[in-house]
């Protein structure tokens, strides 16, 4: 995972929490953590969010956020760069086999409910993959 995917986690993880403030004040008993939780989910800053911090807002917030990123994200995936081509690439994969699923489903000029189900789930996929780009993108920008 990157510097932009860690700030990326760490300000969805932060939001799941209610904020900087409601964070803030989860972390209360950890000196100097809650000042820098700004600074963890801030694109122009090195700081990255440290594991048990996170152990302690996922805990708050009862959802896995970072974590379950980090497990999912292997080694390091490059640069925000790299990691914007290489998301585009797998949605296009995505849309290129939906549309061989769609071509080959609708031979027999019907779309089964099955056949349907399985397209929209590919859509799902595929408009998730370019969320990813985009969120990479808006985070090599600062925003």
């Amino acid at each position: 995972m990157n510097r932009l995917q860690h700030k990326f986690h760490a300000r969805r993880l932060i939001g799941e929490c209610g904020g900087l403030a409601a964070a803030a004040a989860a972390l209360v008993n950890r000196k100097g953590c809650a000042q820098r939780l700004g600074e963890y989910q801030n694109p122009n800053h090195d700081a990255v969010m440290p594991a048990d911090v996170i152990w302690d807002l996922e805990q708050f917030c009862g959802k896995r956020i970072y974590s379950r990123a980090l497990f999912q994200s292997g080694p390091d995936e490059g640069t925000a760069e790299e990691c914007a081509l290489n998301g585009a690439l797998e949605a296009t994969e995505a849309v290129v086999d939906l549309q061989q699923r769609l071509r080959l489903a609708t031979k027999d000029g019907q779309l089964s409910m099955a056949e349907g189900d399985a397209a929209l789930h590919q859509i799902e996929q595929a408009r998730e993959q370019l969320d990813e780009v985009a969120r990479t993108i808006r985070l090599g920008r600062g925003q």
